[in-house]
């Protein structure tokens, strides 16, 4: 997927339900609060481009250690 990450989340695409999801779940791989995960692009597709500031932890599915 070159620099892009896969990854599934269980709402459905409905009134920002998944991206809520996406975001919380993101937020939680990171250890930081929900409030320090941005979506900045693809708000309604499925690519999606997202800042995380600050965070905590790099998961290992990132190149984390």
């Amino acid at each position: 997927m070159g620099d892009a990450v896969k990854i599934n989340v269980t709402a459905a695409p409905v009134d920002g339900k998944a991206n809520a999801c996406l975001g919380r779940y993101l937020a939680k791989q990171f250890h930081v609060p929900v409030s320090r995960v941005a979506l900045v692009k693809g708000r309604n597709g499925r690519n999606k481009k997202l800042i995380i500031t600050s965070p905590t932890v790099i998961p290992n599915w990132i190149g984390g250690k």
